[in-house]
């Protein structure tokens, strides 16, 4: 995923103080009256959950925290089971100003019931399920959500692998974008053609001039049978059409990718990509580029970030200093390590610092948790330390260092994904006031 931008604005208030010194002018027999409107901002997203998704074995389900992680009344989906929820992601798609959940499922097990997959919508607050649109010819990988044909209503856009293939043989893969979720009996489906090998992860920013959304998607394919995997980024039009891609890469292995905008205010014209150096045991980095969907093409290598000791399994960008562009976070694994890492790197990758996790990184979310007008981080860990349980911790950023703020209870499972839900905050009406000089004879307000 990708990350949900929160950027607030401050909210200026017009006061008269005690202490001020007002100097009214000697006036005679003059009433005069103002109205003033007073502009407000539009107020800030109310975050009103961290949910995380969990494979429990033999079902899968979604567990609800409140923002600062204390668990909620109601934190299971009617576990489904047969089913292994690949990722999740959160916006209103209903229209009622709360997010819902979107989550990418596969079936489990083998044969016949391996290549199908469904997007099963769940409600805030409730978790049951109340939409779900079936894929009987392929499995999904990874999951995004953006807005590819400028109606202002949010689309799913997933990776969906229609041919798993054996070890070492290419695959076949596809975009599947959904439309039109919110009237649930017409979604529409595009596709992309399809592609030889496997769709690691996407991204959905908007790359080009026009006011929809492109994607953009980390492949791995060999060849030929046997051959070793190759790595491209590609860039995708909203409609699925394949627009510019990457030279191909033998001597690295491309794992996550995110969308941000890094070195251009206003449009998240920039991805980044991890990346695992198969020369050098242990050496991972992100790499950031800039795509443009108008000429279309992916221009060279902008900067990477230094060479760091394990290789990202997750990215996500965010604002959390309130300048013009993002950070990147990344969550790191090392081998032979029972934790992973959650690392911070500034807009031109140069390097933060890092902390430490309570198990094994898995997915990694920003958004505006405390409302204070930029973005803070949740992480979902599981495994290593924490055995056969999942954990969910928050992030602030302050002078480019991260401080924990909460850490969730463990909760049984394999988590496989995590996303922020918020509602919209209700815009107050410009508030009027009338501001009336009554007659007055030399009179002075001073401070006293």
């Amino acid at each position: 995923m990708n990350a949900k931008k929160t950027n607030g604005q401050a909210t200026t208030t017009v006061r008269m103080t005690r202490n001020a010194r007002l100097a009214v002018p000697f006036v005679v027999g003059i009433v005069v009256g103002l109205i003033v409107t007073v502009a407000t901002a539009a107020p800030l997203p109310i975050p009103v959950g961290i949910v995380s998704s969990t494979d429990r074995g033999t079902e899968s389900e979604i567990f609800y925290h409140a923002p600062d992680l204390t668990p909620f009344g109601i934190q299971d989906s009617q576990n489904k089971a047969n089913r292994i929820f690949r990722g999740v992601a959160a916006a209103d798609f209903d229209g009622d100003g709360i997010d819902e959940i979107a989550v990418a499922a596969n079936e489990r097990g083998a044969g016949a019931n391996y290549d199908y997959s469904e997007i099963f919508l769940y409600e805030f607050n409730q978790l049951n399920q109340y939409f779900d649109t079936q894929n009987p010819t392929g499995r999904f990988s990874s999951i995004d959500i953006g807005d590819v044909n400028n109606d202002s209503q949010p689309d799913v856009v997933v990776t969906n692998i229609r041919e798993e293939g054996t070890a070492g043989d290419p695959h076949s893969a596809e975009l599947r974008i959904y439309t039109d979720l919110r009237n649930q009996n017409s979604t529409n489906i595009e596709t992309s053609p399809e592609v030889g090998g496997q769709l690691e992860d996407l991204a959905v920013g908007n790359f080009d001039s026009d006011p929809s959304d492109e994607i953009i998607v980390i492949r791995n394919a060999a060849a030929s049978s046997g051959d070793p995997l190759e790595q491209e980024a590609i860039l995708y039009d909203n409609d699925g059409t394949r627009l510019a891609d990457t030279p191909n890469r033998l001597d690295e292995d491309w794992n996550a990718v995110v969308a941000g905008n890094f070195s251009k205010n206003g449009t998240a014209t920039n991805f980044v990509y991890g990346i695992e150096e198969l020369c050098c045991a242990n050496k991972g980095r992100a790499r950031f580029r800039s795509a443009d969907a108008d000429a279309p093409s992916i221009t060279d290598i902008l900067y990477n970030t230094p060479t760091r000791n394990g290789f990202q399994v997750a990215l996500a960008a965010g604002n959390f200093d309130s300048d013009a562009f993002d950070e990147l976070v990344a969550l790191v694994e090392y081998d032979g390590s029972a934790i992973g890492y959650l690392e911070l790197f500034d807009h031109d990758g140069s390097y933060l610092g890092y902390v430490s996790g309570t198990g094994m990184p898995v997915a990694v979310e920003t958004g505006d948790i405390d409302r204070d007008g930029l973005d803070e981080i949740a992480v979902l860990w599981s495994g290593g330390d924490l055995g056969s349980s999942a954990q969910l911790q928050t992030y602030d950023v302050a002078n480019g260092q991260l401080t924990l703020l909460n850490t969730s209870s463990a909760f049984t499972g394999a988590g496989t994904d995590v996303t922020i839900l918020f509602r919209e905050a209700v815009i107050p009406e410009p508030a009027t006031a009338m501001l009336a000089v009554m007659p007055i004879v030399g009179l002075m307000l001073r401070r006293r």
